[in-house]
């Protein structure tokens, strides 16, 4: 006979409990859905700023000025370069301009009078104490220097060495350097950092008339520029306008105290190399318009557009077969967002002179039905190119450009605490409502779960007690088989009779 509702034939606890359990959890499924999807949403919002923004840097070198100016880029060619070089930022005219160099800008440079390398006449002027020297670079402070000299020294080599060392040591805008101009004798060469006139290094022995400058040809009296000559220490050009570059713009002769010159043509930089020969004809310099920059610009701006747009499309649509939605499908703000930026695309820019163009569809790129661009006519492109150095810029740049109109519509989403800022700010708001709701019912099943528990642990035991009764009362004779006369127990019940 089997027993009263036996363990052994009741499911387990855990599985009661997990069964239970399973249906009270189904509110927290549905939360745990919604909470993947403000977790979508939220990466959608955040893919959609990178692109938006990484459109927007690009508008922005096409409004801005100076040498980020793109849609103004400009290109140099030299007749010359072993004569000059230069580079042209988006400001510099377009035009021929002739330059003839007379004179390169050199670096001040004075040296010692030759002494024998491996005599003593300078050591006993320095073995074993400390001289004390000054050098001055154009019109700034005196520099001291003081060298300690060692008992070490032993030649004049030994001396210069030291000198040289300590000057290079002290970085003041000059440079020391031993040369040996023969087998048996060296000189000390003091060189400036920089050319030109305003570099002009003038030297002094402290507190020493007879000191180290004084001793190896260095200074004169009332520090006079005396010219060297292959013995007698002095300044390689005695004349300091010799130091600065003189050449001709277009004609007119300039002095400037540096090779790279960068103000004597908006927007060019000029570097002189070498200086031309009496004689030479003027060399060339042709500003022109840097059409590849300018085209290669265009590309970049429609593969970032039509990547913004694209995403758009994606987020917005509602697919007509499979009835899908995109995240951002039905949201009114990134609807009118996508429409105008198409609107701003297809506009026709105000402001521009009849005749020129004054469409995106005027420079050759064509507007397809999904918003996208492509850069369908590249000789329509050449041709506006051609018109003139601003033709391009203008449809982007003007007041009431392209680029102006869409970088302002760009910058109230992309900024920080712009649209994109405040759409995801609620989602996290929302989703963290939903995290704690979730949390909240958790704790509540956890709760649930103990009582269960509890009351499936009770009902255990009271089935445990009714199995050990039973069958105590079948060892008691009270429960017999066949037929007679007794009591049977079927389950709970009792019932007396033949059987």
């Amino acid at each position: 006979m089997a027993e009263i509702g036996s363990i052994s034939t009741t499911p387990s606890i855990n599985t009661l409990v997990k069964t239970f359990l399973d249906v009270e959890r189904k509110p927290i499924k549905n939360l745990e859905t919604k909470k993947t999807e403000l977790n979508k949403r939220t990466s959608v919002f955040t893919d959609l700023k990178s692109k938006l923004k990484t459109l927007k840097d690009r508008l922005d070198t096409f409004t801005a000025v100076g040498e980020e100016a793109k849609l103004s880029a400009k290109i140099v060619t030299v007749s010359n370069e072993n004569i000059f070089t230069a580079e042209a930022t988006p400001d510099a005219s377009i035009g021929v301009n002739t330059i003839f160099v007379s004179r390169v800008a050199k670096n001040d440079i004075v040296v010692s009078s030759r002494i024998s390398k491996n005599g003593f006449s300078l050591v006993n002027s320095a073995y074993g104490r400390t001289r004390k020297i000054s050098i001055t670079v154009g019109s700034g402070n005196a520099n001291t220097i003081t060298i300690s000299f060692g008992t070490d020294i032993s030649s004049n080599q030994d001396v210069l060495d030291k000198i040289a060392e300590e000057i290079n040591d002290a970085d003041i805008g000059v440079s020391a350097k031993v040369i040996a101009d023969t087998r048996s004798t060296i000189r000390l060469a003091i060189v400036s950092d920089e050319v030109g006139s305003e570099n002009t290094i003038q030297l002094a022995d402290v507190n020493n008339n007879n000191g180290l400058f004084k001793k190896l040809g260095l200074i004169e009296k009332n520090n006079e520029r005396r010219k060297a000559t292959r013995t007698q220490g002095g300044y390689i050009y005695e004349n300091t306008e010799n130091l600065d570059a003189l050449f001709s713009l277009n004609g007119i002769e300039i002095t400037k105290s540096t090779n790279e010159i960068d103000d004597v043509l908006t927007g060019v930089t000029i570097k002189l190399l070498k200086a031309q020969k009496s004689g030479d004809e003027p060399e060339t310099l042709t500003i022109s318009q840097d059409t590849s920059t300018i085209k290669e610009q265009l590309e970049n701006f429609i593969k970032e557009y039509n990547d913004a747009i694209k995403y758009l499309n994606e987020k917005t649509s509602i697919n007509a077969i499979t009835k899908e939605r995109g995240t951002l499908s039905g949201n009114f703000t990134y609807q009118n967002l996508k429409i105008r930026m198409r609107s701003i695309i297809a506009q026709k820019v105000s402001g521009i002179e009849e005749g020129k163009p004054q469409t995106i569809r005027d420079l050759g790129i064509k507007i397809n039905n999904d918003g996208t661009l492509e850069l369908e006519d590249e000789d329509q492109l050449e041709e506006a190119l051609a018109q003139g150095p601003t033709t391009v810029s203008d449809i982007f740049t003007s007041d009431d450009g392209i680029a102006t109109n869409l970088k302002d519509l760009l910058s109230n989403y992309t900024s920080t605490g712009g649209i994109i800022d405040i759409s995801k700010k609620g989602v996290s708001n929302e989703e963290k409502s939903v995290s704690r709701t979730i949390s909240s019912y958790e704790s509540r099943l956890k709760f649930r779960e103990s009582a269960l528990r509890k009351q499936f642990a009770e009902l255990q035991k009271t089935l445990s007690i009714l199995n050990s009764q039973q069958a105590l009362l079948a060892r008691s004779g009270f429960i017999t088989y066949g037929y007679g006369y007794g009591y049977g127990i079927y389950g709970t019940s009792s019932y007396g009779g033949y059987y």
